[in-house]
């Protein structure tokens, strides 16, 4: 099966629409939706988190295709740099918000195998 990856923003889900569609039509099956760079969450307060590049656009696309929204990623500094260092984020920072999506999204995908 597979994943579509899409972020909060228009032209994003556009291309997850027909990357959806075309799986469908191929008989490949949808496992689900990730929505990328749902958030922003600042490195100095790491309660608040901003929405820079919109919103609800994964869980529009889940309601619009039946297709299940699986995880809602965020944006952190130690996200970027762990992957620039290849150095995952669920390594380093275990208790980001981040590290905690990824690790409940690796446990939906394991059991829907």
């Amino acid at each position: 099966g597979v994943l579509i990856v899409t972020t909060p923003q228009k032209v994003s889900l556009q291309d997850a629409r027909r990357g959806l569609a075309m799986f469908k039509q191929m008989q490949i099956p949808v496992i689900g939706i990730i929505e990328n760079m749902t958030t922003f969450v600042p490195a100095d307060n790491p309660k608040k988190s901003y929405p820079i590049f919109g919103s609800g656009g994964g869980k529009q696309l889940s309601l619009e295709t039946g297709v299940p929204l699986l995880a809602q990623v965020p944006i952190e500094m130690p996200l970027q740099e762990g992957g620039n260092n290849g150095k995952p984020i669920v390594i380093t920072q275990k208790n980001s918000q981040s590290s905690k999506v990824f690790s409940q999204l690796a446990k939906i995908i394991s059991t829907s195998s």
